[in-house]
């Protein structure tokens, strides 16, 4: 038996939701990894450069003076903390973004999945429908019997 074609085109639209969900949730996913990753490395390239900053600063207060040089590990120390304090900040944001961005992919996935099972829900009913219809109209002519064999053309035995 055959399929009637706008069966496999509700099939074929449901596979297509089906397939746009994924690659949106694919898609998001890598885009979540990519913001990651470029946070992470902000955050690793300022820490890096508060760094290299503070060193620069204890060189100078080395040669200056041996006061000084308390007061640029000091600072340095505070310039630190500050920075991995900052950094872990940037991090943790990052995460949490992420972390939205594939909660968003996930319910957007979800949301598209249902749609298509309730248009194939809806589909296989109206199905259903039909072929009742089919069934009743065949059982309506079963039980009416065979109509008698006329020719369409006559009526009350003349042609017209």
């Amino acid at each position: 038996m055959r399929r009637p074609r706008h069966f496999s085109q509700r099939r074929e639209e449901s596979e297509t939701l089906r397939s746009d969900a994924q690659s949106r949730h694919d898609e998001l996913l890598e885009s979540a990894g990519r913001v990651l990753e470029e946070r992470t490395a902000e955050a690793e390239a300022a820490a890096l450069e508060i760094r290299s900053s503070a060193e620069s600063e204890l060189e100078a207060a080395t040669e200056t003076a041996a006061r000084e040089l308390a007061d640029a590990r000091a600072e340095v120390e505070r310039i630190t903390e500050s920075a991995e304090s900052a950094a872990e900040e940037l991090r943790e944001a990052a995460r949490t973004e992420g972390r939205e961005m594939v909660d968003e992919a996930r319910d957007l996935r979800r949301q598209m999945l249902q749609d298509a099972a309730e248009k194939a829900r809806v589909g296989r009913q109206k199905v259903e429908a039909a072929k009742a219809a089919r069934d009743a109209v065949v059982n309506a002519i079963r039980t009416a019997g065979r109509p008698p064999r006329r020719d369409p053309r006559r009526v009350g035995g003349e042609r017209f």
